[in-house]
């Protein structure tokens, strides 16, 4: 049970004013936040395409910092989900042409909708799972370039906790594979979701469909009132 649970880990950075953190300090829970991931720029070309396709905020990240954002103007934006979203509109001023829902399949086919004949570049990692690119071969035209690397951590100091979170399949590994291990697993997204039923078949999982602190909060409680 949720409620008694009193030693969280979750693999992402927390920020001072954190939902989470306020959640887990007042209720006097400990917890370990930190990403199990290692990210290094990737030099690349200007697309050419007439839409680019952010899958998440590293996507938007390791673009605009190795790019002028003055060359953007040629291009109409699309962001995986509205946490990518709000980054690219509160770090770097833009509003996306095109906001999808955050899960793969219903992104996939709104975006058909939205695009039409125009082509989409997509802004990718070199590891990443390019889930919705999987969904409109031969729907679009296409291409990707790929704006930094993101490998597994290793020697990373991981215990037992009480609850997991765990937000994508390569922090999934990388926390299994330094020697973490959990009592709950709450994963974010249905990617995570299949790469923790691949490597553990009998693992219950709790997940959160969307990527924000809200999502994953509303999770927790449902956790705690079962």
């Amino acid at each position: 049970m949720m409620n008694k649970t009193k030693d969280i880990f979750i693999s992402r950075h927390l920020v001072e004013d954190s939902m989470l953190l306020n959640h887990f300090d007042h209720n006097e829970i400990t917890y370990d936040h930190r990403s199990l991931i290692n990210f290094e720029a990737v030099a690349f070309d200007k697309p050419w395409s007439e839409w680019l396709f952010f899958y998440s905020k590293k996507g938007v990240k390791y673009y605009f910092d190795q790019l002028a954002v003055q060359k953007l103007r040629s291009h109409k934006l699309a962001c995986f989900g509205p946490g990518t979203a709000s980054y690219l509109l509160d770090n770097y001023g833009f509003m996306p042409d095109f906001i999808g829902t955050g899960e793969k399949t219903s992104t996939s086919d709104l975006l058909i909708e939205m695009i039409s004949s125009e082509s989409v570049c997509f802004i990718v990692g070199k590891n990443s799972i390019r889930s919705v690119q999987e969904l409109l071969d031969n729907h679009i035209e296409s291409v990707e370039i790929c704006v930094y690397n993101n490998t597994p951590k290793t020697n990373v100091q991981l215990g037992h906790y009480g609850a997991a979170i765990l937000t994508s399949p390569m922090n999934y590994e990388a926390f299994v594979n330094n020697g973490g291990s959990s009592d709950t697993i709450i994963s974010i997204g249905e990617t995570t979701s299949n790469k923790i039923k691949e490597i553990d078949p009998i693992a219950l999982i709790h997940q959160s469909d969307e990527p924000s602190e809200m999502s994953i909060l509303k999770t927790l409680t449902a956790i705690s009132t079962n």
